[in-house]
């Protein structure tokens, strides 16, 4: 019996510990319609070739790495696939390409399908559920699936799809669940540059000064310091936006509304353009009417500074520099100058 009992184990742990191939094989079929060739891209690793198509079929074969996500584009259509050392097989079929690992059981590729299978059943609870729990759903989805992912590109997809989500303390714990091979990835190092950026310019620390030319034909009439307003005495609203930014534009008749409530003597406003063309921030800005100081040509120098990751991004700065409060929007922010500021 006990014989037996350590080749029933040994069956189940070399099971378990099943070694993918080094070389993932895809091949991919057309039911109809056929391409001459379909395009096959994987940033991560540089590649991005052409794949012949013969009699409505192709095959093709690439380094594995579970941790990272390929695209094959075939006229239209484009479909995602993990790398995962099994033979994949994708179907062009007449409806949306499906993709099928030889060993589904310890194949990346079907744990990917799987999440964002789930991604989109939370989507299409948009009509029934608030903004708000929506998120949180997404959140917690996401989450749990780092846990159970932490190295391989489900855990890559969605720590990438919530970091910029969670508040700092979270965001360093969910990223303690990924594998140091996962931290090494350019994506998940960025995140950390960003989330080191975050705490140390965190509510109740000073600013960050930074020097913009606003004007690259005119450097010296044209460049401006973030301290040229900022730790002067007043309460400073500091907008960053872009001219091409839906929500930031739906912010402004918000940030007008406390500039005639609170502007003057104690308080004022300055608009930072980043990621945007000097010419669209400055024609934007014209017909925004936007009555307050601004710098434009910012480009990315602040939002790396500062932990950026999405705009509008609405710090209230005190009159010594201090930074008071972060991601302010809508009726948050004239809540958040009436605690310092008196109405005119």
């Amino acid at each position: 019996m006990r014989k037996l009992y350590l080749i029933l184990f040994a069956a189940i742990f070399f099971a378990g510990c099943a070694k993918v191939s080094d070389i993932t094989t895809i091949n991919g079929s057309f039911s109809s319609d056929a391409p001459e060739a379909v395009l096959l891209t994987i940033p991560d690793m540089e590649i991005e070739q052409m794949v012949e198509v013969k009699d409505g079929k192709f095959s093709v074969e690439v380094p594995t790495d579970i941790t990272t996500v390929g695209n094959i584009v075939a006229d239209m259509t484009s479909v995602e696939f993990v790398p995962d050392g099994t033979v994949l097989t994708i179907n062009f079929g007449e409806t949306t390409p499906t993709v099928t690992s030889d060993k589904p059981k310890i194949s990346t590729q079907a744990k990917y399908d799987s999440f964002m299978q789930g991604v989109d059943a939370l989507l299409s609870k948009e009509d029934i559920l608030s903004e708000s729990q929506l998120e949180q759903e997404f959140l917690s989805y996401c989450v749990d699936a780092i846990k159970d992912n932490p190295d391989n590109a489900v855990g890559l997809t969605s720590i990438t799809n919530i970091y910029y989500m969670l508040p700092l303390d979270q965001l360093e714990k969910v990223i303690g669940y990924l594998s140091p091979n996962l931290k090494e990835k350019d994506q998940v190092k960025e995140i950390l540059t960003s989330l080191d950026a975050k705490k140390s310019t965190a509510e109740g620390g000073k600013f960050v000064d930074f020097t913009v030319v606003q004007d690259p034909e005119n450097p010296e009439k044209s460049t401006v310091k973030f301290s040229d307003y900022i730790g002067k005495g007043k309460y400073i609203l500091v907008d960053f936006w872009a001219s091409w930014c839906g929500p930031c534009i739906r912010e402004i008749p918000n940030i007008k509304d406390v500039y005639a409530t609170y502007g003057g003597d104690k308080f004022d406003i300055l608009s930072v353009a980043v990621w945007d063309k000097l010419e669209d921030t400055k024609r934007a800005a014209e017909e925004l009417e936007l009555p307050w100081n601004q710098i434009v040509n910012a480009q990315q120098i602040p939002t790396d500074l500062y932990g950026i990751d999405g705009i509008p991004h609405i710090i209230l700065f005190g009159p010594d520099g201090t930074i008071l409060k972060r991601e302010l929007r809508g009726p948050a922010i004239a809540a958040e100058i009436a605690k310092y500021v008196s109405a005119n």
